[in-house]
């Protein structure tokens, strides 16, 4: 909020809502939540066409983790052949120069992979790639690693501003549990139920363990 990203402080239960608060003083479930199409729809209706509304649109429709989301830079999208390559992903570290045993956020290598590029995404690409333009115009250091999602100060985004900005989404559009793990999990089973066969979904998602996703998918 000092930093002028904020305009209300989403922690509180006017902003939050008593139940979502609740239920995060309870803990996580054992069974991943997932939304339903019309929570689905609420949220993407209060997602407006900048950073964080591009964050949850761009999550919803490739289903990515929130580390390789976050990390995704201008050379691992190919618009052209509608792909993306994730290479990294985002982790905060030790900053071995600073003597006060600080942490900073670092691009992390992760085995390389392809996944789609929904034809819905391109549009929040070259949104944010104007955007990154527009900054390394005024200041050529700025997002050094050309990252697609990045503040407005070229910076990496950072969990704990990301949960916030969630937060005021999920007051916004009155449904709950709104992290990427839920978004993950809902783009997912979607895919599923929409009749993706599981090679289908488990290639597009980047699922390697084929048990493991049988049991969680496929009870019997």
């Amino acid at each position: 909020m000092t930093a002028g990203l904020l305009a209300e402080n989403p922690c509180t239960p006017e902003i939050l809502g008593e139940e979502v608060l609740a239920r995060r003083k309870a803990g996580p479930s054992r069974e991943q939540p997932v939304f339903t199409r019309e929570e689905q729809e609420k949220l993407l209706a209060v997602c407006e066409e900048e950073l964080w509304g591009n964050l949850i649109r761009f999550a919803f429709a490739t289903g990515l983790p929130q580390g390789e989301l976050l990390a995704l830079r201008e050379e691992d999208v190919d618009l052209a052949a509608s792909r993306l390559t994730v290479r990294n992903r985002i982790a905060r570290i030790a900053d071995e120069q600073s003597k006060e045993h600080k942490t900073r956020l670092a691009l992390l290598p992760v085995p390389p992979y392809s996944a789609p590029l929904p034809a819905a995404c391109k549009s929040i690409v070259k949104s944010q790639l104007g955007a990154l333009r527009t900054l390394q115009a005024v200041d050529a250091r700025c997002n050094p690693d050309h990252l697609l999602f990045a503040t407005p100060d070229g910076l990496p985004v950072e969990a704990n501003v990301l949960r916030e900005h969630l937060a005021l989404l999920e007051r916004r559009a009155g449904v709950p549990c709104l992290t990427f793990s839920t978004i993950r999990e809902t783009a997912i089973r979607q895919a599923l139920e929409d009749g993706g066969t599981d090679a289908e979904v488990m290639e597009r998602f980047h699922c390697k363990d084929r048990q493991a996703f049988l049991r969680r998918y496929r009870p019997k």
